[in-house]
């Protein structure tokens, strides 16, 4: 039982490495309007979850 937990932290690690790298291999964004993305991430929030309030 020990064995097979400690070969899945092994591998959620090495997951999680390769994640990691990728993200910082990734480079960097251009263009990006954090305010028209926070506006699409409020809209996809209010599309699952309920109209709660208007957001404009």
């Amino acid at each position: 039982m020990k064995m097979e937990n400690l070969n899945k932290q092994q591998e959620n690690n090495e997951r999680l490495r390769v994640a990691l790298l990728e993200a910082k291999n990734s480079g960097i964004v251009e263009n990006y309007d954090r305010k028209a993305h926070l506006k699409s991430l409020q809209q996809k929030y209010l599309m699952k979850n309920g109209n709660l309030r208007n957001i404009e």
